[in-house]
């Protein structure tokens, strides 16, 4: 039941419970909390509240329940989201082995009655979980059909499998050379695809697939917006609009003539995509109109850890004599310098697809230069993932002003994997406490739907480091949950340049707020996981309880 269900412009006083208000080094709570009008009137005594509030306030006992900012998503893809909601998910006990992830395909097929031009997909699958610990085969997907393209994308979002009707349809035939930027698996010692697909390629076939119907897409989007909020963000981002599918822009203008988004939605765009979005949306890069906002562009610099493709300076363990021992670079120096020096002056803000060192390495070195030769300004960039950082590397981190986003909630799923492929340096792993240490503001985020956008598994991986064996890694590099929580509310802003607004309770800011079934920082850590979103208020209107 809705604790504060009430209209946006009433006036409302919480008490009753700990109020968090996220402001300061260490955990301030106050006894009462006045929303009116979308904005947080006052924060103090409730004494003062209700003298504040009036007599026909609208009164919300939190009954013990906790109170603190609503969570922002430093780094997600909504809209992706969107489109995999009607996507088979290819992990957990139900898909365990390739024939079980076959089975999985062919049931989302009848789930979506799929039509000519339809395509089956699913998304998720690690080999590490597989029993047959390697990718499936466009044979093996052959059996889900012959007739539909079939793609099953793995859980980095960077590789996939395909049968052979979705090679034919991109052109990934006998012969065929890999695409600048990707892999095309082969059939052992033949020129021949097998149906494994890394990086470019992937991308391309995401960009053959039909668009669905723009009314179709905006109930999708609504739910994913409700996804969420039911996990307490008040904020998220589509990262990479226009790149991943080539309806992306139509959901958002047919969702945005719907009426004002459920949330706040800040997107961001390839380089090849700045003209269309400043031309179609270039009132929105200050300010959010009907709750969707325009902030910046997004290059990838090198792949994903666990696929082995993310750009690192030592070889991965067992792989010393690949070709690609240290991962793949996606983008040389020259074109990153050419876009840095196109952008870092610019009104948007950068954001690198970088998970290996070498890739930072190469991200530091090219703002180096736009700085030399426009002078240091406030960007704000920011690392996307930045999973793996020397110890040396953090002291340049914060000279250059990059924020890193890392990636805390992989450790229940893929830490035994990744300390498999870096050995000892698993200690540089989504290291928070070593960015704390050197006074590097740091961000965490779900990369969603990739992972779910749960809040809860952003702080559990910073704070416990923990896999779903049991293993520990590197304990002495987390962080309390009072600081993985500023990484979801006050750090979050910060980095969206959205400081002023949200983050934190405190007078003039939105009220957007989320309540929890208890107090995160009371709780042994290792429960962290187990704490509840009792309810999601976005401007001081309820989008989400927790019995709807």
């Amino acid at each position: 039941m809705s604790l504060s269900a009430h209209p946006a412009d009433s006036s409302t006083v919480y008490f009753g419970g700990p109020i968090l208000t996220m402001v300061g080094v260490e955990p301030e709570y106050v006894e009462a909390l006045v929303v009116r009008d979308g904005q947080i009137e006052f924060v103090g005594s409730k004494s003062d509240a209700q003298a504040i509030a009036g007599l026909d306030s609208n009164r919300v006992n939190l009954g013990g329940k906790a109170l603190l900012p609503g969570f922002v998503d430093a780094h997600g893809h909504i809209i992706v989201a969107a489109h995999q909601i009607e996507q088979a998910w290819l992990r957990g006990e139900k898909v365990t082995s390739i024939p079980e992830m076959v089975q999985a395909l062919k049931e989302q097929a009848v789930i979506n009655d799929v039509q000519p031009g339809d395509w089956i997909i699913g998304a998720g699958w690690h080999p590490a979980v597989l029993a047959e610990h390697r990718p499936p085969t466009a044979d093996e997907l052959d059996e889900v059909s012959t007739e539909y393209p079939v793609m099953a994308i793995h859980a980095s979002g960077h590789q996939a499998s395909v049968n052979h009707k979705a090679l034919e349809l991109a052109g990934y035939i006998a012969g065929v050379a890999d695409p600048e930027g990707g892999v095309i698996g082969r059939v052992e010692e033949t020129d021949v695809p097998n149906g494994y697909l890394e990086e470019a390629p992937v991308f391309h076939l995401r960009t053959l697939m039909p668009p669905l119907a723009s009314t179709k897409y905006v109930s999708l989007l609504d739910r994913a917006m409700t996804q969420w909020a039911s996990n307490g963000f008040t904020t998220a981002q589509e990262d990479l609009l226009g790149g991943g599918a080539s309806d992306d822009w139509d959901i958002v203008a047919a969702a945005l003539a719907q009426g004002p988004l459920k949330i706040d939605v800040l997107g961001f765009v390839e380089p090849k995509n700045v003209a269309f979005a400043r031309e179609n949306y270039g009132d929105r890069i200050t300010d959010y109109v009907d709750g969707f906002r325009l902030g910046g562009i997004k290059i990838f610099l090198d792949g994903s850890l666990g696929g082995c493709t993310a750009w690192i300076s030592q070889p991965y363990v067992g792989l010393e004599d690949s070709p690609n021992s240290c991962g793949v670079p996606t983008k040389s120096d020259e074109e990153l310098d050419a876009q840095l020096d196109e952008f870092y002056p610019s009104d948007l803000q950068i954001q690198a697809h970088q998970n290996g060192d070498a890739a930072l390495d190469q991200f530091m070195a090219g703002l180096t230069k736009a700085i030399a030769k426009h002078g240091k300004l406030d960007k704000r960039p920011v690392a996307i993932h930045c999973q793996l950082v020397r110890p040396e590397q953090w002291a340049q981190v914060n000279a250059l002003g990059i924020i890193p986003s890392l990636y805390t909630s992989t450790f229940r799923d893929q830490a035994d994997i990744v300390a498999k492929l870096v050995g000892d340096r698993i200690s540089q792993h989504n290291a928070a406490g070593t960015a704390l240490a050197n006074n590097v503001l740091w961000t965490t985020h779900n990369d969603a739907p990739l992972l779910p956008p749960s809040a809860m598994a952003l702080l559990d991986g910073a704070v416990n480091r923990t896999s779903n064996a049991g293993n520990v890694y590197a304990p002495e590099v987390g962080v309390s949950t009072y600081e993985a929580l500023k990484a979801i509310t006050v750090s979050a802003a910060y980095q969206n340049f959205e400081e002023a607004s949200k983050g934190t309770l405190e007078v003039g800011k939105l009220a957007d707020l989320v309540i929890l079934d208890r107090d995160p920082l009371a709780v042994d850590p290792t429960e962290l996981l187990h704490v509840k979103v009792v309810e999601t208020i976005k401007a001081g209107t309820t989008v989400y309880t927790v019995d709807a």
